[in-house]
Order: structure tokens, then sequence, then C-alpha cells
């Protein structure tokens, strides 16, 4: 119900409002999508720039770390390729004394040296399987940590690797077997947690947080304990968002193959767009009413003609057909009132040539009326004539008038257009007849005809002119031989086609396309053609084939009356 309330409102509302209307749309729908574009572009701007800060301070810390690790790499690689080290743990000693030796004057120096330039590695130990004695917390048995999981995987591994387990941080690399007699031995580095990841702790702000992760993706540190939830720890890595809440910033540490997760809320990176808003609005309004301006101005110069016209429209609808339409505007509006008036004037024109005609009308009636009588009276004439030539033993001249009734009769066909096939076949018939006795029966005549074509009808008068053509300008000019005219009525899969053949002097191309153009008196061709196209279609009518000397063959085709006799 409203929406046709809405949609009658719309109706009875005058162009120039309809107009206003319509700009206005035009007009708000693209300022506001273009204001709220500019708009969303420069918050996305603030916040490119925003997270592009945020990255530089993540690279820094991820930096840092690598930094770190790689020195406790270096400090690794300096252990295992130590000369020193490596003859410890790749000799078998018989004598207790040289192994003494050798622990005082390369394993306690070299050790004692690194843990005291780096305080935050908490021991510094080699787990070997060999037969050495342990030796404080630089050597020991390796079935002290035989079961853990790191020391599993660092025993096979040749690469410094970064284990975090049971609440320790642990560097552990394989010390190589030069010889390959012995069971490889691994040294491993306890380090302080918190100096490992002092640059991180500072960092926590707000809502802000940090996750460092291994390579199997467990979670080595973590400034919050909500980030060490599955969902937001699965999501971390695989996207740049999580949902609309939180926004991820990833690096990788090369030197121990870590993740660092930093992830922000999304509110924290809001930018505080009023400023944009209000510059945008004020713009947005200040067109807006400029426009509107400018609207109002043209739609009243635009809808001025029609209201000329419609107040002209208004004389003419009270009876006043003698007003002046015109108008000397060459648009669209200017040619509607021209053409309008040009209308009224033909209108004017019109209502005279009716009344005209009504008059011209009513006389034809009358003098149809007074000629009502006159076939009558040729008929009864017609048939007085005949009888009495009978009497008086002219039977050529009561054949002749026979056939010339029949075909008045039939021409005439109480004033029908249509037919029966068969009347107008009797029609033309009875005009050879009177022909092939007017001319002394110099030519002779054949005819074929289907059965089943005088089931129907057809339009009256079309054989007889194409029959008088061919004796007139065929077989009339002919100088050597009889001439003959052969018709023949054929009953085709939904039309019905007359041929007409002579052997008379024929016709050129040129001639035969004259004929069906040239405008003749009385039911000449082109008449015949144009009945026929105009009562049963284009693709009927009359076709000619002739050629000089060669005789002439017409050809007349027209459809099957939808109910046939």
């Amino acid at each position: 119900m409203k929406r046709a309330r809405r949609i009658h409102a719309v109706q009875f509302t005058s162009i120039r409002q309809k107009l206003l209307l319509s700009y206005i749309l035009l007009i708000v729908i693209p300022i506001v999508v273009l204001g709220w574009y500019s708009y969303y572009q420069s918050k996305l701007l603030l916040q490119k720039q925003v997270l592009q800060g945020i990255r530089e301070t993540i690279q820094t810390i991820s930096d840092n770390m690598d930094y770190k690790a790689d020195q406790y790499n270096r400090i690794m690689d300096s252990i295992v390729y130590n000369t020193g080290i490596l003859k410890i743990f790749n000799n078998d000693y018989t004598d207790v004394s040289n192994l003494s030796n050798d622990l005082r004057s390369y394993l306690d120096p070299t050790f004692n040296t690194i843990k005291g330039l780096n305080k935050e590695i908490i021991q510094l130990t080699v787990y070997t399987q060999n037969k050495l004695p342990e030796y404080g917390d630089f050597i020991q048995n390796s079935s002290r940590v035989a079961e853990t999981s790191w020391y599993q995987r660092a025993s096979t591994n040749v690469n410094t690797e970064w284990y975090w387990e049971d609440g320790n941080l642990i560097v552990a690399r394989k010390i190589p077997d030069i010889f390959q007699l012995r069971d490889p031995s691994t040294v491993s580095m306890n380090l302080t947690y918190s100096k490992m990841f002092e640059g991180l702790q500072g960092e926590e702000m707000n809502n802000f947080g940090i996750v460092v992760r291994d390579k199997n993706s467990k979670v080595v540190y973590s400034n919050s304990a909500y980030l060490k939830l599955s969902p937001l720890l699965d999501a971390m890595g695989k996207s740049s968002k999580i949902g609309n809440h939180y926004f991820i910033i990833e690096e990788h540490i090369q030197h121990t193959n870590w993740s660092l997760s930093y992830y922000i809320p999304l509110n924290e990176v809001s930018i505080n767009a009023t400023s944009i808003i209000k510059a945008t609005v004020i713009i947005v309004l200040v067109c807006f009413s400029v426009l509107l301006l400018m609207i109002w101005m043209f739609s009243n110069r635009l809808t001025r003609p029609i209201k000329r016209l419609i107040s002209k429209m208004e004389l003419i609808e009270n009876g006043n057909l003698n007003v002046v339409v015109s108008s000397n505007s060459s648009d669209e509006f200017g040619m509607l009132t021209n053409r309008f008036g040009q209308m009224l004037q033909k209108i004017n024109e019109l209502i005279q040539v009716g009344y005209q005609n009504k008059i011209d009308q009513q006389k034809a009636e009358f003098k149809a009326l007074q000629s009502q009588i006159n076939p009558h009276f040729l008929y009864n004439t017609l048939s007085a004539i005949k009888w009495k030539s009978v009497q008086a033993g002219q039977d050529e001249i009561s054949k002749i008038v026979t056939s010339l009734s029949k075909f008045y009769r039939t021409a005439l066909n109480k004033g029908n257009n249509i037919i029966p096939i068969r009347e107008e076949v009797i029609n033309m018939k009875s005009y050879m007849e009177i022909m092939l006795i007017l001319r002394e029966s110099s030519f002779d005549v054949n005819y074929d005809f289907d059965e089943d074509i005088f089931r129907y009808v057809t339009i009256n008068l079309i054989l007889q002119p194409i029959v008088e053509n061919c004796i007139q300008h065929g077989i009339s000019n002919k100088t050597d031989g009889r001439g003959k005219i052969t018709v023949i009525g054929r009953s085709g899969d939904g039309y019905i086609e007359f041929t007409v053949a002579d052997n008379g002097v024929g016709m050129t191309e040129e001639k035969a396309r004259e004929v069906l153009s040239r405008e003749s008196q009385g039911y000449g061709l082109k008449n015949v053609n144009d009945r026929l196209k105009l009562f049963f279609g284009e693709e009927y009518g009359i076709t000619i084939e002739s050629g000089l000397g060669k005789g002439t063959v017409m050809a007349v085709r027209f459809p099957k009356g939808a109910e046939p006799l």
C-alpha cells in the first residue's frame, strides 16, 4: 500500500520536480561516494604509515635477537672447532695425569673465559657417552639428559640448534668425532631467559603483544597468557589480520630459526579522521548548494517551453483550433512544439477533407442508387438480343452475346472482390470466346486445370488482363505461323499458380519489368500485380519470363483460401 502511494505521488509530480529530484540524486550520490572514498583512502594511508613505523620497530627487535643468537652460535663454533677440546673428547686416556693436564690446559680456560665474558650463560656442559669421568659442570655423563627431547635431537645434529624445554633455554650442538670411533659428545649452553628476551620485555604497551615460537611452533616467549590460546596462535603466520580484532606482524629470526609475531589491536592503529570528515562535509555542502542553485535555474529554463505548450493545448482542448503553435528553438522541445503545430494544421486540413468527403460520399451514394438498375438492364438487353439472334438463325451472334453476358456477370460479381476460382476461369474463358469470334479463330487456346483449384477463392479479374496482354502484345504481332495460348492452373503446397504462355513475339527483360511497373488505364498488369500483393502479401503476384522471338510466360501465384468452397 505504501509503495503504491509512493508510485502514485511520483506519477503526479511535475516534470520540474522530477528533474530536480533526479539531478539531486545524481549529484548527491557521487559526492557522497567520493567523500567516503577520500576519507577511507586517507585513513588507510595513515594506518599504513603507523604500521610501517611499527614494522620498523619489530625489525629492529628481530635484528637485535638475531645478533645475540649469532654471538652464541659463534661461541658454539669456537668450542666444537677448538683443537684442545677436540683432543679431549676424541682421545682414549690411559694416564689420568694426561687427562688432568689437558682439562686444566684446554677445557678450564676455554669454558671459564666464555662464562666470564657472557654472564647470561648459566651452565656450559659437554655431555659424553665415553669413559671420561665427570668434571664439575663442564663434563657430565649423557645419561643425565638422555631422556630429554632436546638431547636426543642435538646428539644427532651437526648444526647449532636452539631448544626451549622445561623452562630452560638451551643451545646445543654435537662435537665432531674425527675418527668416528667413539660415541658422539654434545655441548650445551643454558642461557638466562630474561637476558635473551630483555629487548622484548620493555615493548609491552597496553594491549600490544609479542610471541616467539621455535621451528616446531612451540611458544618460547610470550608477554601475554592470552597469546598462548590455540585459536589465536594457530592464526598467526597465516594472515595479516585475525578477524576484526588484531593485526599481526611476522618476522623471522634467522640464526635461531624462530619466528617473532607481534600483534596489535586494530583500535590501537585506528586514526582519528575527524578533521578529514569535517573538511569533506564542508566541501560536499558547498558543492551541493552551488549545484542546487544551478539545477533550479536550469530546470526552470528547461520546463518553460513545456508550460507554454501546455497552455496552448488547453486552448485547443476548449475548442479553439485556430491557435498558432510554433517555436524558434531548435532543441527537442522546440521540435515537439513545431510538430504539434504541424499536427494541429493537419487535423484542421483533415477536418475539412473529411467534411468534403462526407458530401462526396452522399453524392456517390445517390448516383449508385440511380445506377442500380443498370446491370439488370444490361443482362435483360443481352438476353433479348440472344433470343432474337436464335430466332433469326444467327448462331454466331447468339454465341458472342452469351459469352459477353457471362463475362459481365462474373466481372461485376455483384460488386464483390472475392470470387470462386471457377467463376474467375469462366470469366477468362468468356473473354477468350469473344476474342476468338472477333479474330475469326486466328489463334489456338488450350486449357489445363487441376480440379482441386476450383475448391478455393481468389480476387476477381486477374486472368482476363493477362490473356488480353498475350493476345494484343504477343500473338497479334506475330508474322509467321499460327498463334497459340496455353492456360494452366495448378494446386501447390499452400498456394495456387496459373501460368499463361504464348508463342508470340516476346519482349526484352527491361520491357518485362516495365509492364509490371507502368501505369495503365483499366485492369492492366500493374494493377493486377498490385492488387495481388496488397491482398495476399509481397511474396505473391505476377512473374514474367520472356525473350525476343521466344514468346512469353506469365505466372500468377496466390495462397489458397483459408476456407475452401
